[in-house]
């Protein structure tokens, strides 16, 4: 469930935004519930809820109808609380924005509530950002992650997304994904045979590669072509493997 706070020291205003939520959460995919919707900073922090789930933050930068702390103050103390959480500034003085970098506050966006355009279209698109950006945080804590040493010191891989480990000279081994090669240090094929999922094929003493992103194999099965087109070599005594592994759907030259 992903929770939203409200916080307008105008209570028409409030009304307002807490009515344009409600309809968007109609439409949501997500189950979202507005937890706490105040005039007061205070009632925010006191009902605040912190834990696995997602929050979002809709708060007014001048809150001085209601309390001696502003917005940004607000959501400061957020922030100690709920570093991950989506902030969001809705306010008539734009021209404060500035201030987010002081407070820190890594607001995602501020929307002008008297603006030229209409701060609801303004909301929604920026809810529907949030909602993207949530989906895409869910698959990846679903996705099956290996964490390898680089030069760059201990690095976290999504495993779907490896293509192939080739070992190399002085104990070393090169990570190909799509993109770019790492080089991968203090492990070999034959640890990285028994710590990765089944996909994993090792065709020649050297290569390690994810079947799953092959992308055509040799008629005769001497040699396969990887998504990045990379070529990997099948020793003899693999080939028969391979045929069983992956049948003859990518034996063909496409």
């Amino acid at each position: 469930m992903v929770r939203i706070y409200i916080c307008e020291d105008n209570q028409q205003h409030l009304t307002e935004i807490k009515r344009h939520v409600s309809y968007f959460m109609s439409f949501s995919k997500w189950h979202m519930q507005i937890a706490a919707a105040s005039v007061f900073p205070e009632d925010i922090l006191n009902q605040l809820v912190v834990d696995e789930e997602p929050n979002i933050y809709l708060f007014d930068v001048d809150l001085k109808d209601t309390s001696p702390m502003n917005g940004f103050q607000l959501g400061q103390k957020v922030r100690e609380r709920d570093p991950n959480g989506y902030l969001i500034y809705l306010t008539s003085h734009l021209e404060l924005s500035y201030l987010s970098f002081q407070y820190h506050v890594k607001a995602i966006d501020y929307i002008e509530k008297n603006g030229a355009g209409d701060w609801r279209t303004r909301l929604t698109d920026c809810l529907k950002a949030v909602e993207k950006q949530l989906t895409t945080d869910q698959n990846n804590r679903e996705k099956q992650v290996i964490e390898l040493f680089t030069f760059s010191g201990l690095t976290n891989f999504f495993v779907d997304e490896l293509i192939a480990f080739e070992a190399i000279p002085d104990h070393k081994l090169i990570l190909y994904s799509h993109n770019e090669k790492t080089t991968i240090l203090q492990k070999t094929l034959d640890q990285l045979e028994r710590e990765l999922p089944e996909a994993f094929f090792r065709p020649h003493r050297s290569f390690l590669i994810n079947s799953d992103r092959i992308d055509r194999i040799e008629t005769n099965f001497s040699t396969v072509y990887m998504q990045n087109q990379l070529a990997i070599p099948v020793a003899h005594r693999k080939r028969k493997v391979l045929r069983e592994k992956k049948g003859t759907d990518y034996s063909n030259n496409k």
